[in-house]
């Protein structure tokens, strides 16, 4: 049997669904119900913190339907005293309640975003027609090889042009601005598919959608952008570092490793969570989108036209040649478009802004004091917090403790899903620092662990995975803080673009050495070197990195081991500077850059993780001898004889004249083809002699001789050494001479 409680409820949901869902609805009474404190903690965007009773059966009853209904307790979000508060009084008790409340519709998301105050000048700057100067400069920003849209016409065709084909552009931009009509053309895009270098090449979603749009309205959107960009620049969140001036991705990877070095040094604990966002770019949803660039400072006019560039687009897929039949998008910014890229920036930095208000995480508390290295105890500091880094639509959180990652990951996936955008739970992560057990004296207790308990963090039904390692932003981090994977890594892959040229170009005779080495510096040292900023290797693994080099540059020379051309001279022949110099220049490049980093509100966040630390703290006396990044440029700076970096490094000019001194590249030799041939012909020569010796007898590898025990090793015979394979062979040649030259193997002539 129903109470008369439900029948109230249940009448009062009949009437309320036949409400068309445009009206406001208002429900004003009494509804015999008590709310309470408590209630705010959990529902405080269906009720405020201004209550005065304790919470009862029916005070349940009504904050359900509300959230059922997207109602809202209005008059417990106003502060009254509470005798003007309560209505009714108990009989019983003589207590006064308050069971009258005024119920309204909840404002919807984009009801709730309000456009922002601008003035007369701003108003007219972004509303004037576009003008000539404005179309030619526009024209000079487009990239040159860029692939064309429908009309095939590339960017340099219409540089070529010159002022008529610019005088031509302004007066269709004129036309399009004052008449409010895209050309039809225009919003038709030739969707091509690049494969994302990960994952099974037959399933689609490895692959990168990317439209090819005509080069003219990317034109047009680039006068707009140029209009917008600095406005929306100063608005944007520090830690946000995708398409904007002067930034990069080695921005956020040079933080986020900052971070996890000065936090393992006083070991500290720590926790990662990399998030990506599923279809980022497209699932935008344009109306939230038009609401938020409002709420950014876009006048009605520029959100005008930036709508008439997303208006009625259509799209066709190009593969191997072929296009697919026309088909209409409706949602979401073409990647590919000019203002794509800062469009979805605008509106990932609003949902961001929403989870910080909604998340009471401080995420990494560092202080930032001097701009120096080192700090005094009198140095007077502020202190920042770093709760997340975005590039685009890569996000990677940082917490010191596992609920309040777990809290993060919720409010941002509950805020992301109220705002279209999806999480994608298989491409996300959680990572989680090494961390050491400490004994009563503060020490470290070498090889034993904190014990962390396993991650369980859900998302619609599936768990999020725990790593040891992932690759953020091309560079790879390890819990453990090593570098040698991403030095494996880096080896691999320019290695891979190393071989891929090796029978195109380093084979080929007809190609002089000079465009060989041009072309390595352009295609391999990049992939080599990419992250090499923000590195702190050890002798061995600079090591690795410096015999790579010098075997590309032997075999780009034509030169092989065999023929036993000391490194120097390779150097020497190529011109090319060492590459521990390389390394030293890209970290001193990069410690300039970071010390020049300064806007409006202050040093930069790369600036101040660079320069921060833990104030009133020591770190362990043995947590080891790895070295700090920090370290590593003291060592360049004396390296390089620099005397004044504090000075220096405000000069970009000067600061880049003192560290490319020790790179230069100097010219080949006029003369190298003979040269390399006088080491061939001697290496021929010697070959010959040490077969002489040997009185025609083939000489043997110390591997063939030698047996290896079960581990992989073998001993020297003489003083009995362990040795791994690859290290016997050099050994014996100078500690067992006699022996090498009694069994016939090969040694170097002395």
């Amino acid at each position: 049997m129903v109470d008369n409680s439900e029948k109230f409820y249940m009448d009062l949901q009949e009437a309320i669904d036949g409400v068309p869902k445009e009206d406001m609805i208002v429900l004003m009474g009494d509804f015999n119900a008590r709310i309470s404190q408590p209630q705010h903690s959990t529902t405080s965007r269906i009720m405020g913190p201004f209550t005065v009773d304790v919470q009862n059966e029916n005070g349940e009853r009504l904050i359900d339907f509300c959230t059922t209904n997207n109602l809202v307790v209005s008059n417990s979000f106003f502060q009254h005293k509470s005798v003007h508060q309560t209505s009714w009084m108990h009989p019983g008790t003589m207590k006064w309640h308050l069971l009258d409340y005024t119920l309204i519709i909840e404002p919807t998301l984009l009801d709730q975003i309000k456009p922002a105050s601008l003035s007369t000048m701003e108003q007219h700057r972004q509303d004037k027609e576009p003008t000539l100067d404005e179309v030619q400069q526009a024209l000079q920003q487009m990239k040159n090889r860029k692939a064309p849209g429908k009309d095939n016409v590339t960017a340099e065709l219409l540089k070529a042009g010159g002022i008529p084909v610019i005088k031509w552009l302004h007066e269709i931009f004129v036309d399009i601005w004052k008449n409010e009509q895209m050309v039809a053309d225009w919003t038709l895009a030739i969707i091509i598919r690049l494969y994302k270098n990960k994952g099974d090449k037959k399933i689609c979603d490895n692959y990168r959608g990317i439209s090819l749009l005509v080069v003219a309205s990317k034109i047009f959107t680039r006068v707009i952008l140029n209009r917008i960009q600095l406005l929306i620049d100063k608005q944007l969140l520090e830690e946000q570092a995708g398409f904007r001036t002067n930034r990069s991705t080695i921005d956020q990877v040079f933080i986020l490793k900052m971070v996890m070095e000065k936090t393992r040094e006083l070991n500290k604990p720590l926790h990662m969570c990399f998030i990506d966002i599923q279809k980022a770019y497209d699932s935008i949803n344009r109306d939230l989108l038009w609401k938020i660039c409002r709420q950014y400072g876009l006048t009605e006019k520029t959100v005008q036209m930036l709508k008439l560039v997303y208006k009625n687009t259509r799209a066709q897929v190009r593969i191997n040649g072929e296009l697919s039949e026309v088909f209409d998008i409706e949602t979401g910014v073409m990647q590919g478009g000019i203002p794509s890229p800062v469009l979805f920036n605008i509106v990932f930095d609003f949902i961001i802004k929403k989870v910080l208000e909604q998340c009471s995480v401080e995420g990494v508390t560092f202080a930032y004091g001097s701009t120096d290295f080192y700090h005094g105890a009198r140095d007077k500091f502020e202190n920042f917090d770093i709760l997340a880094l975005m590039y685009a639509d890569y996000l990677v959180a940082l917490t010191q403790t596992l609920d309040d990652l777990k809290l993060f990951i919720k409010i941002f996936e509950n805020v992301t899903q109220a705002y279209g955008l999806t999480m994608s739970v298989k491409k996300t992560c959680v990572m989680s620092m090494q961390q050491f057990k400490e004994g009563i004296n503060g020490k470290i207790v070498k090889n034993q662990e904190v014990d962390i308990p396993d991650i369980e963090i859900i998302i619609r039904n599936q768990k999020i995975e725990t790593v040891d390692s992932f690759s953020y932003l091309g560079c790879w981090v390890c819990r453990d803080q090593r570098p040698d994977k991403e030095i494996e890594s880096r080896l691999t892959k320019s290695a891979t673009a190393f071989n891929m040229l090796r029978n195109v170009i380093w084979y080929r005779k007809t190609i002089s050495i000079e465009a060989k080495l041009r072309i390595f510096r352009a295609c391999v040292l990049p992939v080599l070197l990419y992250g090499s900023e923000v590195w702190s290797l050890t002798a061995v693994q600079e090591n690795r990195i410096s015999t790579f080099y010098m075997k590309c540059l032997r075999t780009i020379l034509g030169l092989n081991l065999g023929d036993r051309v000391a490194n120097i001279t390779i150097v020497q022949l190529s011109g090319q500077p060492s590459i521990e110099n390389l390394m030293r220049r890209n970290r001193l490049r990069w410690f300039g850059h970071a010390n020049r980093m300064e806007n409006e509100n202050g040093p930069h966040l790369g600036k101040k993780i660079m320069f921060s630390y833990f104030p009133g703290e020591k770190r362990p006396t043995n947590t080891g001898i790895r070295k700090r990044w920090e370290n590593k440029i003291m060592d360049d700076i004396e390296k390089f004889d620099i005397k004044n970096w504090r000075k220096d490094t405000k000069d970009k000019g000067r600061w880049r004249e003192i560290i490319n001194r020790h790179v230069t590249m100097n010219p080949v030799p006029s003369n190298i083809k003979s040269i390399i041939q006088e080491f061939k012909d001697l290496s021929k020569k010697r070959r010959a002699e040490e077969l002489a010796i040997s009185h025609g007898k083939p000489q043997r590898k110390a591997t063939e001789v030698l047996v290896k025990d079960c581990h992989n090793r073998y001993d020297c015979p003489n003083c009995k050494k362990k040795f791994k394979p690859q290290g016997i062979t050099g050994h014996i040649r100078v500690c067992a001479t006699h022996w090498c030259k009694k069994n016939n193997i090969k040694i170097w002539k002395k």
